[in-house]
């Protein structure tokens, strides 16, 4: 944003009025233009729909489109190794309703699968029948965390243990525990 000129317009310039613009289009609460500029009047931001919509017939696009394809190249750079790769995990319970599996005494199966973001695709799924806790199944998340990721995972997975294999083993972790 930095980079649109801030005082190319008397009335209203570039920079307000992209940062309009991106406002009235990521914030789902709005639901108008006049919703947009009541909430922007209360907050102290100056300009009016009508200097707003005089800018939109008469504004020049150049920068709004250099804008727009600088944003593009930054998304689209690849991660280089100082990058931290987001690896999620999670797990699911299966019911199972074959009389095949509860002829074997196993009425549900656990689906554990870990996401890596690098190469958009799961890195590891892991099927087990019975009913084995989550923490039980963290030295496969451990080993499917590549060197430059970090592994992101819910309460399930939240045991002692497994906070120290990932401290030792030098690995950023992120686990949601209980709130008592």
């Amino acid at each position: 944003m930095a980079q649109l000129p801030s005082h190319d317009y008397p009335v209203m310039n570039t920079q307000l009025f992209v940062k309009i613009w991106l406002t009235y289009i990521l914030d789902k609460s709005v639901t108008s233009l006049r919703d947009l500029f009541f909430q922007l009047h209360h907050t102290g931001v100056e300009g009016s729909l009508s200097s707003f919509s005089r800018a939109c017939s008469s504004r020049s696009l150049q920068s709004i489109n250099r804008l727009f394809v600088d944003l593009l190249h930054q998304v689209r750079r690849r991660p280089s190794q100082k990058d931290v790769i987001i690896c999620p995990f999670d797990s699911t319970v299966i019911s199972l309703t074959s009389k095949f599996f509860w002829a074997k005494q196993y009425h549900q199966v656990k689906l554990l699968t870990t996401l890596n973001q690098e190469m958009q695709a799961p890195s590891e799924l892991l099927i087990h029948f019975g009913d084995k806790h989550d923490a039980y199944f963290g030295e496969l998340v451990l080993g499917t965390t590549p060197e430059n990721g970090s592994a992101v995972g819910d309460r399930g997975f939240a045991r002692k243990e497994l906070f120290n294999e990932f401290i030792n083993s030098n690995k950023l972790f992120l686990i949601r525990i209980n709130s008592n």
